[in-house]
């Protein structure tokens, strides 16, 4: 089984929370997509000010687009992580095998 929970910024550094039998980098969780596809993986990052615009131009309402650049704000401050209550459950498979089976 392999797990997905979202996202969290650990010393600004973002970590892919729950992924498999460990927590994931950028630099294990990137290097291994490009591997899988065969190709350069190139990470860009939009400014804050373009998400609600963004996905207001997806047919989301302003009030649901202003609530995810407010989520993702927090991310980058380091606002919001795991609380560290409740059961942490991992999966089973490291990141590549996570990836490959994604990906098909």
């Amino acid at each position: 089984m392999y797990a997905w929970s979202g996202a969290i910024v650990s010393g600004g550094q973002w970590v892919a929370n729950g992924l498999g039998v460990c927590t994931a980098t950028n630099s294990q969780f990137y290097p291994a997509l490009a591997e899988l596809l065969r190709r350069a993986v190139k990470v860009v990052e939009a400014p804050l000010d373009a998400v609600v615009p963004t996905f207001m131009s997806f047919g989301m309402s302003q009030h649901m687009a202003d609530l995810y650049r407010e989520m993702y704000a927090s991310f980058v401050a380091g606002a919001l992580g795991w609380e560290g209550k409740g059961e942490r459950v991992r999966g089973s498979i490291g990141v590549k095998e996570g990836l490959r089976a994604m990906l098909g």
